[in-house]
């Protein structure tokens, strides 16, 4: 699971801006809205909030940046959420990444410069401290002296390594298995933004869609919605096509092909079929400006999949992280699940002080009382 995310000199984040997806618990009950794993309790959904300009959507795609150059998809040159802010295009663009995978805390360090890998480095917490597993300086593995992840950095090593290319995927590529483990857990994350094209998107989302019991469960969902759509079925005769079927006042039931089927159910669609694969694998969903084509009852529902998901095994659970608009989603969540995004800094609702018990938290937002909102 994912437990925070740093940038420095990244897009509008001039210093260091971090968020955290965790907070230590404090009793031994479970909350609604957090997985407890050992003292962590971590969100299930981390919804980010903030004027226009602040840096919400950069978060998202410098995070879905990094997870597609560890899962080999992305090279450090086609990594255009991590551009170093404007005022210091010759320095290097850090990010930094905290995650729980198999039950072991793991510390990742990308920096780049001019599209190049200047240095990365993963790190495995042991006890109260985190361990080198390898890292890469200008192209040069530098040895590591961990007993337990030597066969990480040999494996590394021996593979074919680049300044454009993660060691983590390299290393995956060499037989590590240490490495499989890491790539596969980013290989599954998902990440949706309005600058994706849309038929790029339409065509992950029906490549799932193949999996039957996948098309079983986003079928059945949609019909629940008041769509008019009873189901949706693969084209038989269009490998790359959808119908969708409406019930006629005269009993019949009518087809409707995937180019006529609106915009906003192919949101739905699109996002439904995210949340569902990513709960079935156990993996972070990333949306940017999740809530611009929903309604805000339909937001609720995505919510409440990840809400009441309870399974958490050596730390892999569905988690959600998205940017929105809306402020009446705020009165759904815990405190540490409500991020606020003011210019280049980064908090949480459970930061701000002066909050009490029964507070209307959209209502105080939309008033100004926690900051990040537009300067009218």
């Amino acid at each position: 699971m994912l437990l925070s995310f740093a940038l420095t000199n990244c897009r509008n984040f001039n210093t260091r801006a971090q968020l955290d997806f965790h907070t230590r618990a404090t009793g031994a009950e479970d909350i609604d809205g957090l997985f407890r794993f050992g003292d962590l309790q971590i969100n299930r959904a981390t919804f980010l909030w903030g004027a226009n300009g602040a840096g919400r959507s950069n978060f998202i795609e410098a995070l879905g940046d990094l997870v597609q150059f560890i899962a080999g998809r992305k090279s450090a040159s086609q990594l255009t959420g991590l551009q170093p802010h404007s005022l210091h295009p010759d320095l290097p663009t850090q990010a930094e990444l905290l995650f729980l995978l198999d039950g072991t805390t793991y510390r990742y360090t990308l920096q780049l410069q001019h599209g190049e890998v200047v240095q990365e480095v993963l790190s495995a917490k042991h006890s109260r401290q985190f361990s080198t597993v390898f890292e890469v300086n200008h192209g040069a593995v530098k040895p590591t002296r961990n007993r337990h992840q030597g066969k990480f950095a040999s494996a590394a090593a021996e593979s074919q390594l680049d300044t454009g290319t993660s060691l983590i995927t390299l290393a995956n590529k060499s037989g590590s298995e240490q490495a499989a483990q890491v790539f596969r857990y980013f290989y599954v994350i998902q990440c949706f933004t309005p600058r994706q094209h849309p038929e790029q998107v339409w065509s992950q989302t029906l490549a799932k869609l193949q999996q039957p019991h996948v098309l079983a469960a986003a079928s059945k969902s949609l019909s629940c919605m008041d769509l008019g759509l009873t189901s949706i079925e693969l084209d038989p005769h269009n490998p790359t096509g959808l119908i969708a079927n409406l019930p006629m006042d005269d009993g019949q039931t009518a087809q409707l092909p995937y180019p006529q089927i609106g915009g906003g159910a192919i949101s739905i669609l699109t996002y439904l079929v995210g949340l569902i694969t990513t709960i079935e694998t156990n993996s972070p969903l990333l949306i940017d400006d999740m809530d611009n084509r929903l309604h805000p009852l339909l937001m609720q529902m995505y919510l409440k999949l990840y809400q009441e998901h309870r399974s958490l095994e050596d730390g892999h659970a569905p988690q959600l992280v998205a940017s929105v608009r809306h402020a009446e989603l705020m009165d759904k969540l815990e405190r540490q699940q409500i991020a606020l995004f003011d210019n280049d800094e980064i908090y949480t609702l459970n930061s701000v002080t002066g909050i009490r018990a029964g507070d209307c938290y959209s209502s105080k937002y939309l008033a100004g009382a926690y900051g990040a909102v537009p300067n009218l």
